[in-house]
């Protein structure tokens, strides 16, 4: 008798638990301003760190930075050399442990490729590059992820292609287009000042954690981006360019893809963050 009366509190401590990471409290917006205080602490722009004001400035304020012709010729070349060769072993499967996709017949990435292809280097190790997000995040961000994706799958949609956002919490991206993307070729898409933090955003950044990858997972319905952008005055911005262009983009923001109708599209992704730090 004496055992099942010393186990109730035991119960009810396991339910308490169980409660605050399953249940209605895991989606309060009281656990949500307690996680967003200790992600956001020490992010601010620190214009001090970077030689590219201007970079920096367009991207606190837009959400994006796009720059043309950011790399010589002859590097995209190299580039794309190597990660031709790259794509080729990963379609024969020799790069299992570092290609993955969830659309197989529509796009994959090959992580790591730095590694792979020394050729790209020069983008992934850009002192310019980092610096601006060190200026507009934190010095304490970091290079977590360091991929090639190549899109091939016409007139198919992927998953990406619907608007969203990777995280609420801080991370951005350095694209640097290796082919060139015209509006046929799956170009980047971004909706303007959709970056900065607003009371529209709570309930998305809420069902982020609470879903996870098996919910919404920052993903929104088309009636949803209209009647955001009416209230917001998004713009949306179609990132087409020439192969050597960079675009920097604060991933907070809403962006998509768009169904690939011709050629392909080949780029290097780096993405930063403080997650990782």
């Amino acid at each position: 008798m004496l055992g099942a009366v010393s186990s109730v509190p035991t119960r009810t401590r396991k339910a308490a638990k169980k409660l605050v990471r399953e249940g209605p409290l895991k989606e309060s917006r009281v656990v949500h301003r307690v996680q967003h205080a200790r992600a956001y602490r020490g992010v601010k722009v620190r214009p001090e760190l970077t030689q590219r004001p201007d970079l920096l400035e367009e991207l606190d304020r837009e959400g994006i930075a796009i720059v043309p012709d950011y790399m010589p010729a002859d590097q995209i070349a190299a580039m794309l050399a190597g990660a031709d060769e790259a794509i080729e072993k990963a379609k024969g499967g020799e790069l299992a442990d570092r290609t993955f996709t969830i659309q197989p017949d529509i796009v994959f990435r090959i992580g790591h490729v730095d590694e792979l292809v020394p050729a790209t280097l020069p983008f992934f190790e850009d002192p310019t590059i980092s610096s601006v997000m060190e200026a507009y995040l934190s010095p304490r961000v970091v290079s977590f992820r360091r991929e090639l994706e190549n899109r091939f799958g016409l007139s198919k949609m992927a998953q990406a292609d619907l608007f969203h956002f990777d995280n609420w919490r801080p991370i951005c991206k350095a694209f640097l287009y290796l082919v060139d993307v015209g509006e046929d070729n799956a170009p980047f898409r971004f909706l303007r000042r959709s970056h900065k933090d607003g009371p529209w955003r709570t309930r998305y950044a809420i069902e982020f954690d609470a879903g996870g990858t098996s919910g919404r997972y920052g993903h929104f319905f088309p009636q949803e981006i209209r009647t955001l952008q009416e209230q917001q005055g998004w713009e949306e911005v179609v990132c087409t360019g020439k192969a050597g262009t960079l675009i920097l983009a604060d991933f907070r923001g809403l962006h998509r893809g768009t169904p690939l109708k011709s050629g392909r599209r080949v780029l290097l992704n780096n993405t930063f963050d403080l997650m990782n730090a």
